[in-house]
């Protein structure tokens, strides 16, 4: 029995065979990845300040929204396509398929990087120093990030889902911990945030590597000798819905974030970034389940079974709400003292750490809607959904981040998580005809 297998049998008896394992050694990498996320955060904040690990964060969540047009919405396709692809065993087309979306990313990167580059230049005198220039060098790990990304899809859809994520769940923050370590026992360095982010952008660079060096490894040798065919139009048409739906999708978890930086400055933005980071973790069980059943879902979709797809959600989210209450009632009940560990200041995000403890749960009961829709085809009903809940948000922020400050910004965020999820649940129950939620 390997080390998936084990971790397998501490989940719940519903989910079996590869997604099972998928999702335990998701799961896995999951908790180790959130683990040391907590500990490079916590080592941040004391270090940085609640000033600096805002600015950190602001330039951090900036590179994750415009990750986005950088990746131009391959991610998602690439999922879905490569399951089929490999299914059909059409090798010149998913041949041709991982070659465009390369340079698609790193095309998109680059100009991205420019734009970004543009406007930050044009209002550089409406955020504060600090944050300015932790944005400005951010950019230059953008053409990285998307490139680790598509090359981690690709795998995902071949079924390569736990080495897919061994780049950025483990190896990146391994590196940027101990990049971190150097820097603050070397003399004459002043670790501020700037220096942070770049060190994140320098790792990022090492999983890159792992990654291309992951993917010649553990492709099918089919693929290397197919021809490359191109579907690019047809591909551009629904790369263009994963587009959206990926740009909104981050966009939404990311407002509270921007709009603090932007409205509330670097202090509020840190505090903010603390506990909303924390709240995340309540999301693990989901991510790590939606992992391995994204192809799966592909499959069983275009056999036409039907009854084994309801079945499938059901159990999903129940593992999923089951694996995330234990968690979401300790940030509630003790949420003050885990903020504690980060420094006093930040003990004032204990509100935000419970809304959105509160709206995570909704989140892993809700189950997987949105994998649902878009591996069946229905990506623009999941873009239309997401539309709504982040115009609530944006709206919220405005009225409420001036009122309540960063309550506000949380009471925005629990929002457009809930709208989205029962939006969503209403359409894949009119679409497919199932029950997604952990009712069934």
């Amino acid at each position: 029995m390997d080390r998936r297998d084990n971790i397998a049998s501490l989940l719940p008896p519903l989910l079996k065979g590869r997604i099972a394992r998928g999702a335990a050694g998701t799961l896995g990498l999951r908790v180790f990845h959130a683990g040391a996320r907590f500990l490079i955060a916590l080592a941040f904040a004391r270090t940085l300040g609640a000033a600096g690990f805002g600015a950190y964060s602001f330039a951090i969540t900036w590179i994750g929204v415009l990750s986005v047009p950088a990746i131009l919405g391959f991610e998602g396709l690439l999922v879905r396509e490569v399951a089929g692809y490999q299914s059909g065993e059409r090798w010149g087309l998913l041949n041709g398929l991982i070659l465009r979306s390369r340079q698609f990313a790193l095309g998109g990167s680059v100009c991205t990087v420019v734009a970004a580059a543009v406007l930050a230049w044009l209002f550089e005198g409406d955020l504060e120093e600090q944050m300015a220039t932790a944005f400005s060098i951010g950019l230059l790990a953008l053409p990285l990030v998307a490139l680790v990304r598509v090359t981690q899809a690709a795998l995902m859809g071949l079924h390569r889902v736990v080495p897919a994520q061994i780049p950025e769940t483990v190896i990146q923050p391994c590196l940027l911990a101990i990049f971190f370590g150097i820097a603050l026992v070397l003399p004459g360095v002043g670790v501020q945030a700037p220096l942070v982010v770049g060190l994140f952008g320098t790792a990022m660079l090492v999983a890159l590597l792992v990654s291309t060096a992951l993917w010649h490894a553990l492709q099918p040798p089919d693929i290397k000798r197919a021809k490359p065919e191109f579907a690019t139009p047809e591909w551009l048409r629904s790369a263009r819905t994963f587009t959206l739906i990926s740009g909104i999708g981050v966009l939404g978890p990311s407002l509270g974030v921007i709009m603090l930086g932007s409205m509330a400055g670097a202090e509020a933005t840190g505090i903010f970034g603390v506990a909303s980071s924390a709240a995340a973790l309540i999301a693990l069980p989901l991510l790590a389940i939606n992992a391995p059943l994204a192809p799966t879902i592909s499959r069983i979709f275009t056999e036409g079974k039907r009854e084994e797809l309801q079945g499938l959600a059901t159990k999903a989210a129940r593992s999923a709400l089951l694996l995330s209450l234990p968690v979401a009632l300790v940030f509630i009940g003790l949420g003050h003292w885990v903020l504690l560990l980060f420094g006093a200041e930040f003990t004032d995000g204990y509100g935000v750490l419970v809304i959105l403890s509160l709206a995570q749960v909704i989140n892993a009961g809700m189950g997987s809607v949105g994998v649902l829709l878009q591996m069946t085809g229905h990506e623009r009903d999941v873009a239309r959904s997401l539309a709504i809940a982040v115009s609530f948000n944006v709206l919220a922020n405005l009225f409420l981040i001036p009122l309540w400050g960063v309550n506000g910004a949380a009471v925005g965020a629990a929002g457009n998580l809930v709208i989205w999820n029962v939006l969503m649940a209403v359409t894949v129950h009119r679409k497919l005809g199932i029950r997604p939620t952990a009712a069934g």
